[in-house]
């Protein structure tokens, strides 16, 4: 039957209506699972959520930063069209009762597809997707130990945005996706997306059907024209004249930290949308050993999608979407070093077309090779017999963070066959202690008393003194360059059958005469008393051997101890490279009746940060607290609204802090005049503005049940609103206004030689009465922040702090985060982080870190926890070694002060002890913090290497990595948990001879 022409015409056109422009089309999902984040105590791969597949899975779980839906649609349909608009369309399985409410939406780059598989877990998981691996259970998604985050989010040069989702009825979610993100799909540049729920914080499981279910997802798009015309050619954004060769310096440029052997840097670009207008969609980079030219172009390498950032700077630091720009910088790994290789590209735009094959030249793999570090002699120990020295009081000497036993003299450390006899510093037959080191620097040990019988008048004098006729600090007048300290024991938690054991840690002024058992520390069966021998070697002391004695005396027993200090033709700096900040809030105890703000209190404060000081470590104290106050003499009285505030009295300012900051306070202690080398300013989201009266979420003071806490924050996370929009001009304005007022100050005052942070501490835990108060002023948790809110919340305040302080840019006011969960932090601070402290994360996203100074921080310190008194001190040394070793400038203890009770019972969180407990205001130090003053003078070493021009950092990491196994564990009963050290493979003679190697490499 022959139809009517005008009938024709309309099913000719309807089947063709999916060209048309304006009409929608459906591309189908072709693959979809979900994913599982890591357990933050990284259980075995079997155990964990992480490494299991749920391509075959009905339903996927989208919940905050713990699970994310992943999707492959078919765009092929989409093919010589321009994208218009896009809508991904989900259906909800459940109804939660927190509804879907923001997500976010990235692109997945990675050397290639991602395979859905349909096994759980396991060997039958292989050729299936999971956080870790995008297909053949083995197959990292970028580089060997990357996972997941390494390529969403701006990572790996994808693409993202985040949006509010729409209900659009019958159990639907609709969705909008940013054409810019089709056009990835489509031109092949990237591989699927990722789906987020960007509202973590109302702790809601959303389950979305898979395509395994009766609603499967669909991607919705308009196309517009047709667009079949290609970009132009590819040019090379750099010289090109020879052969092109990269260099640390400007991978650094980039924001890196190094380099890698075998990587070449690349700028190309310029190829456009259109024959160079616009910005294309996909660059496609290519290399050989050969020329490469549009006819073997397809055989060629091509250079994995992560490698190569088209990626634009943000339009601003809250901005909700990153976009391309037509300049691609390509860092290409895993080269031949020192092999030229040449390269080609083309270009890609958004509708599929590819333009032509661009050579781009030549470039050499960049090469360099480590210096190893020298051996060093280690002198034939003669044979001791174990009968010498078997009086009733005996008398030996240990290294200096050895812990002894002060009922049997056993050590806690098995480092030595017989400790009494020998050990690293010590030979019994002679009675010598040996000690090596530079000028300026503090070289320690322990002298021990033991008696097996009570002894009532035991004494320790130097008889020889060291370094006679050189100039020592003033503190050091009196006693000479050898101090002594007597051990104080802290008990520990009782053990089996109620046991209790003594572990040493104050350090206690040593009296003329002292008795063995010490009457006042009351340790049971006491036979043994150590003496902690600290030596300072004064800046001008001269190289070479120098000679002191010790003279011990108990119970009628007399012995004299030599002490031989090799004084090293080398001088550690005044100015602290490697920082050991010793963190405490609020402030350092007192007396009953002494109040803050008074002049007896800053007596105390300073003499605080005095032990610190000597000890080449910073006490750091924050100023205000989580129920929104700012601690007395903390901030300056503050006059004015808005921009037009000002700081109108710095007086009490000044008087607190002046001392510090022009280092008067410390002009006797051996790095004289030094100021302390950082100090937290009191910037909160509470201070210099009022957050109830100007941020546009009301909420009550006080929170008095659970119910009414997560009440709170869920619904501060559904209704408050983008922040900038929340908060008022005034608010916004007065915190630049003083941040300014501060620059203004510290530069008049010359205070340049301190760094300040501007540090956001306070959390919305604090809301909750079952954890707390309920009485935390935060709304967000801006430490260790957990969500999108509390990351925008941070990098919205930063903003306003940064805006402040643009005219002064020689005052070291800096941003400070402490941020566990980096990962998640994506780049919604990039550019605005100048110190992050991160926890065990420094390690697990090591190469994260480093390769984006710029989103991740400027500079990182490591935190976490000292170690319990109770435990070896070595970690605290060997902590520092292996924070500088993987790119840390500094740690971060996170507390350092208690109370009285330190005295009584092993305290971790402190590494002073009160004095008032003998009568005095100033605090005693611990040998725990002498633990880190001897891994900050190591790392001092490390550095002085560093700065060698054969050597650099990264050289003496390498070494150093080599030489010691720096692999501990960090023990964490939660993610934010600072974590307690430990380092199994690790003895203190094993740094110590590394030291020596490192002090021979300098010699050279």
């Amino acid at each position: 039957m022959k139809l009517p022409i005008v009938t024709f015409l309309f099913l000719l056109l309807a089947a063709n209506v999916s060209t048309l422009a304006g009409v929608p089309i459906s591309c189908p999902v072709t693959a979809d699972t979900w994913v599982a984040v890591p357990d933050f105590d990284t259980p075995k791969p079997t155990a964990s959520p992480a490494y299991q597949n749920h391509g075959a899975d009905p339903q996927l779980p989208i919940q905050g930063y713990l699970s994310f839906a992943l999707f492959q649609f078919d765009v092929s349909a989409l093919k010589g069209r321009s994208i218009t608009k896009a809508t991904m369309r989900v259906h909800r399985y459940n109804t939660p009762p927190v509804p879907l409410h923001t997500v976010g939406i990235s692109t997945i780059s990675g050397s290639g597809p991602w395979s859905e598989g349909t096994q759980k877990q396991g060997p039958a998981a292989r050729g299936s997707v999971n956080f870790y691996y995008a297909r053949n259970g083995d197959q990292s998604w970028s580089f060997p130990g990357s996972d997941l985050v390494d390529v969403t989010f701006g990572q790996g040069g994808s693409l993202y945005a985040y949006g509010q989702v729409r209900d659009a009825g019958n159990g639907w979610y609709e969705i909008n996706v940013s054409p810019a993100i089709i056009g990835a799909l489509l031109s092949g540049d990237q591989y699927g997306l990722i789906l987020c729920d960007e509202k973590g914080q109302a702790r809601t499981i959303h389950l979305l059907e898979s395509r395994e279910s009766q609603h499967p997802p669909l991607l919705v798009v308009e196309v517009g024209e047709e667009d079949k015309l290609a970009p132009g050619r590819v040019k090379p954004l750099q010289s090109d004249s020879g052969i092109g060769h990269s260099s640390p310096e400007e991978a650094r440029v980039l924001g890196r930290t190094t380099l890698r052997r075998g990587g070449v840097i690349l700028k190309i670009g310029g190829a456009g949308d259109n024959r160079g207008d616009g910005v294309a969609s996909r660059y496609e980079l290519r290399y050989s050993e050969k020329p490469v030219t549009a006819a073997n172009f397809g055989s060629a390498k091509e250079v994995p999608r992560w490698c190569l950032d088209p990626l634009a700077p943000k339009l601003n630091p809250l901005a909700t979407s990153n976009a391309l720009h037509d300049q691609v910088t390509a860092v290409v790994e895993q080269l031949r070093p020192g092999a030229v290789y040449y390269f080609a590209a083309r270009a890609i735009d958004k509708a599929g077309n590819a333009g032509p094959v661009s050579p781009l030249g030549r470039y050499r793999a960049y090469d360099r090779t480590f210096p190893p570090l020298p051996r060093v002699e280690t002198p034939a120990q003669a044979p001791v017999r174990s009968e010498e020295d078997q009086g009733p009081v005996r008398v030996w000497a240990v290294p200096e963070l050895m812990k002894i036993d002060p009922q049997t003299g056993a050590l806690l450390e098995q480092d030595f066959a017989d400790h009494r006899l020998r050990n690293s510093v010590w030979d019994g037959i002679g009675g010598v202690v040996h000690l090596t080191g530079a000028r300026n620097e503090f070289v320690a040990f322990q002298l021990a008393i033991e008696t097996a019988e009570p002894v009532s008048e035991a004494k320790v004098q130097v008889s020889k003194t060291l370094f006679p006729g050189t100039k020592l600090p003033e503190i050091f007048r009196e006693t000479g360059a050898i101090q002594l300290a007597r051990e104080w024991f802290v008990p520990g938690k009782a053990g089996v059958e109620g046991k209790q054991s003594w572990y040493p840690d104050a350090l206690v002024p040593l009296a003329p005469t002292f008795a063995i058992p010490m009457k006042d520390n009351g340790v049971p069966g006491q036979r043994v008393q150590p003496i902690f021998v600290d030596v300072y070697i004064p800046h001008e002391a001269a190289p070479g051997m120098h000679i002191g004695k010790l003279k011990v005396g108990a119970g009628g027993f007399e012995r004299e101890i030599t002490l031989e200090v090799q004084v090293l033709p080398l001088t550690l700096p005044d100015k602290l490279n490697f920082v050991v900040d010793l963190n405490c809030y609020g402030a350092v105890p007192t007396p009953v009746g002494v109040e803050r703000g008074t002049p007896e209190y800053r007596r105390i404060l300073q003499a605080y940060h005095r032990v610190a000081h000597q000890h080449r470590t910073t006490l750091d104290i924050l100023g205000y607290n989580q129920t929104g106050g700012v601690e007395p003499d903390n901030a300056p009285v503050l006059e004015g609204a808005g921009a037009a505030t000002r700081a109108v009295d710095w007086g009490n300012w000044d008087v607190h802090f002046g001392p510090l900051l022009d280092g008067s306070a410390f002009a006797d202690l051996p790095r004289a005049s030094i100021p302390v080398a950082n100090m937290y300013l009191p910037f909160f989201e509470n201070w210099p503005g009022d957050l109830r009266r100007n941020y546009r979420f009301s909420h009550p003071l006080q929170i008095n049940t659970a119910e009414e806490y997560r009440d709170l924050i869920t619904r501060h996370a559904l209704e408050a609103g983008p922040i900038e929009e929340a908060f008022s001009q005034e608010y916004q304005d007065r915190f630049s206004a003083v941040a300014g007022a501060f620059a203004r100050h510290i530069q008049d005052r010359g205070w340049v030689s301190t760094r300040y942070f501007i540090y956001f501490n306070n959390k919305y835990y604090f809301k909750d009465p079952v954890r707390s108060s309920g009485k935390g002023s935060s709304l967000w948790l801006l430490d260790e922040p957990n969500h999108r809110d509390d990351a925008r919340a941070l990098s919205f305040f930063a903003a306003l702090a940064k805006r402040g302080l643009k005219d002064y840019p020689q005052v070291p006011i800096l941003v400070r985060t402490d941020i566990s969960r980096v990962e998640w932090i994506r780049d919604l601070l990039a550019g605005q982080i100048d110190l992050n402290c991160v926890s065990q994360k420094l390690l697990d996203k090591n190469r994260y870190l480093l390769d984006d100074r710029y989103r991740f921080g400027r500079e990182y310190w490591q935190y976490g926890s000292t170690n319990d008194p109770s435990t070896t001190n070595i970690p605290m040394r060997a902590w520092c070694w292996r924070a500088w070793v993987n790119g840390a400038d500094g740690v971060v203890p996170w507390n350092t002060v208690a109370g009285m009770s330190s005295w009584d019972q092993a305290e971790p969180l402190t590494v002073f002890y009160p004095g008032m407990k003998f009568g005095q205001d100033e605090p005693f130090p611990s040998i725990r913090l002498k633990a880190y003053r001897r891994g900050q003078q190591d790392v001092e070493y490390l550095i002085l290497l560093a700065h060698r021009q054969e050597w650099g950092r990264e050289a003496v990491a390498q070494a150093i990595g080599k030489a010691l196994n720096l692999s501990g564990r960090t023990l964490q009963t939660y993610e934010e948990d600072a974590g307690t050290l430990s380092f199994d493979q690790v003895r203190n003679d094993q740094m110590e001879e590394l030291k020596l190697r490192v002090v021979k490499a300098l010699m050279q």
